[in-house]
């Protein structure tokens, strides 16, 4: 190889001069932008589009024995999402709720069970669906940075 001869850096192809910008790497460029500007989501680490997120076990790297959840991810920089219209209810809601439904079938008057065991999951429900419909505002900002 002589020592005139420039070759991309990228796929390795000949370039005709220090200046020169290589068509294969510029066409895959371009292919990416405007994937990128596509799509009906946006990342909000790195801001590229995407129709539908993949889903990754999480956390990474965990151990076989360790409990694992499948969480959303970007397509293309891989950061964990949180789905702000198909939300999580925190933890201690739901333990909050387990307990006091535990409590209301062994301490309530028997009868009265039923209907209160059928109260508290009514409140879950309602819970749900405030804390889903809190984000209907902007389709596009449905998905955040999951910081879990």
């Amino acid at each position: 190889m002589s020592e005139h001869e420039i070759l991309c850096e990228s796929c390795g192809q000949r370039l005709s001069g220090p200046d020169a910008v290589c068509p294969v790497c510029e066409a895959q460029l371009e292919r990416e932008i405007a994937l990128a500007a596509e799509g009906a989501y946006r990342c909000p680490e790195c801001s590229k589009r995407f129709d539908q997120p993949h889903f990754e076990p999480w956390p990474r790297g965990a151990k076989w024995y360790t409990p694992r959840q499948v969480k959303p991810i970007c397509p293309h920089c891989r950061t964990f999402l949180w789905d702000r219209e198909n939300p999580r209810l925190p933890a201690t809601f739901i333990w909050i709720l387990a307990a006091s439904s535990l409590v209301a079938y062994f301490m309530v008057p028997s009868g009265y069970e039923k209907p209160l065991i059928a109260g508290l999951l009514g409140i879950y429900c309602v819970a749900l669906i405030r804390y889903r419909w809190r984000y209907k505002d902007d389709s596009r900002e449905r998905f955040a940075r999951d910081e879990g």
